[in-house]
């Protein structure tokens, strides 16, 4: 008992000589310095905020101290407060033009036209300031908005004349500076369109070569703004200045022709005219659309007025990367449609709606926005499919990073094997058969490691994959970024894309430019 009263009464002496401390220290005097005045002044409070106070002064939402407020005050010590205001001002800008200049081989060699006057565009550009006891000391802007669109100079260079004739068989189709031009007996184009503003999606000639279907971007908005992903559209490319007209059909990432199968010995009439199409729906993000993975066909009259249209694949959701949509390739005889997805391979039967797998395989991932699909060619006897298909590689820790793809033939005989014929051909090999031999064309890549990326050539083989040879472009010159060709219809040389420009490819390796416009993206021909 006597010690608990020795503890309290230590207590209490010790709680008693700290309080006799602190009544007893000395005031402190501190140099205040605010709204532009400096004064020394003396103080009993222990940190920068109670002396504010103290004293009467506010800070503001921005207002700064220096010391902060939660510093304990020391006599002699600088307190100073930095006064902050924040304003916007609006300034108007030019946005200057920029200046185009295309090439039109409509148009007499060096002739230069300029069908577009440019017209500078204005920006409100709001800015945030942040002044500091009366002083600028930040500026930066806030938000920008565009009042007028600049409008670019475009300036035509003529170039007819500036390749030599070259006879074309069939009629061959581009598309070249966003409208779609036409080459019949010879390599002198004329425009299909002049509003510049196909998309690419759909860009291919019917069987008979009378009618280009083709797709336009959205009108009212860049992608991500509402509304469809672009419009179905169709031109005549026998007669001189047709009018395009509009199929009825929307958002479309895949359309083609559906061959036209004879009967009884007759040829088909144009009232059989069929389209097989596959949609998607518009979103905000990249790559701005979602697929359905659906198949529809659309029935069109001999003056390309939509009839009837009925739904025969249904909607695919399920499988890996569906977003991205598949890859469609019709039947010579239009029974079946062979389909390839970011997993597998297989055929869609149009009489029973039945789906046939060919072949699965990893998906490649691709780190970006984007997803890799094989696309099928058909055997003009329809009885065999080639494919690049993604196979596994011992250097990838990872099954989808492998860099490895090769080219494959798939049987439609379930009874065969699949034959692989080339390795590490790369991605975007292409494969196309022949329209009437059993030759096979394909892209192969220059660095097969990186392939994506990578050059291509053209390259010609037999359909077991002897008498390999490279066709274009020639040794020392630069791949193709990008392989594009397509099959003359009498499978004596091909068409193929590189620099821009369409050039003619004979089975002997020469080659010979079609176009000098340096900006064509799709071709077919028919």
């Amino acid at each position: 008992m006597k010690r608990a009263w020795g503890v309290l009464i230590l207590f209490v002496i010790l709680v008693g000589s700290g309080v006799a401390c602190r009544s007893a220290s000395s005031p402190k005097r501190v140099l205040l310095e605010v709204d532009g005045t400096r004064r020394w002044l003396t103080t009993e409070a222990e940190t920068v905020a109670d002396m504010l106070k103290e004293q009467g002064v506010t800070l503001g939402a921005l207002d700064w101290v220096e010391p902060p407020t939660f510093t304990l005050l020391e006599d002699g010590m600088r307190v100073r407060v930095v006064r902050v205001q924040e304003r916007f001002e609006e300034e108007e800008v030019p946005l200057p033009y920029t200046r185009e200049t295309r090439r039109d081989a409509t148009l007499p060699r060096g002739e230069i036209r300029v069908v577009q006057l440019g017209q500078v565009g204005r920006e409100r550009i709001t800015w945030r300031i942040l002044y500091e006891n009366g002083v600028e000391t930040e500026r930066e802007i806030a938000s920008r908005e565009t009042l007028a669109t600049p409008q670019p100079e475009i300036v035509v260079l003529g170039t007819l004349g500036a390749l030599a004739q070259v006879p074309i068989t069939g009629t061959l189709v581009y598309r070249a500076g966003g409208n779609a031009w036409v080459m019949r007996g010879n390599n002198t184009p004329r425009a299909l369109t002049t509003t510049g503003d196909l998309d690419g999606h759909v860009f291919a000639l019917s069987p008979d070569g009378r009618w280009l279907l083709f797709t336009r971007k959205p009108i009212g908005g860049n992608i991500g703004q509402g509304g469809p992903l672009n419009s179905l559209w169709l031109v005549r490319t026998d007669i001189v200045d047709d009018t395009p007209r509009y199929l009825e059909t929307d958002s479309v990432l895949w359309a083609d022709w559906r061959p036209c199968v004879p009967r009884q010995g007759r040829a088909c009439p144009p009232e059989q005219y069929e389209i097989g199409y596959s949609t998607a729906e518009r979103t905000p993000n990249v790559p701005g659309w979602k697929a359905r993975n659906d198949f529809w066909l659309l029935s069109l009259d001999s003056e390309g007025t939509p009839i009837t249209r009925r739904e025969i694949g249904e909607p695919v959701g399920a499988e890996w990367y569906a977003w991205w949509g598949r890859e469609w390739a019709w039947s010579p005889d239009g029974r079946l449609v062979a389909w390839g997805s970011a997993t597998a391979l297989g055929v869609l039967t149009v009489s029973t709606r039945q789906q046939t797998v060919l072949t699965t395989f990893y998906p490649y991932e691709t780190l970006g926005p984007w997803v890799w699909t094989p696309r099928p060619s058909w055997r003009a006897d329809g009885e065999w499919l080639a494919a690049v298909v993604h196979g596994p590689s011992a250097r990838a820790l990872r099954p989808d990073r492998s860099e490895r793809f090769d080219l494959w033939l798939l049987p439609m005989d379930a009874s065969a094997p699949p034959v692989p014929v080339a390795e590490n051909v790369g991605m975007w090999a292409m494969p196309a058969w022949s329209p009437v031999s059993l030759q096979l064309a394909y892209a192969q890549a220059e660095a097969p490691d990186g392939s994506a990326l990578s050059r291509y050539v053209l390259m010609l083989m037999d359909a077991d994959g002897s008498n390999r040879q490279r066709l274009f472009p020639a040794e020392g010159n630069p791949g193709m970024t990008l392989p594009r060709f397509v099959w003359a219809p009498d499978g004596m040389a091909l068409a193929a894309l590189w620099q821009g420009d369409v050039y003619l490819v004979r089975q002997d390796g020469s080659a010979t430019p079609l176009t000098a416009t340096g900006d064509v993206t799709h071709l077919d021909w028919r």
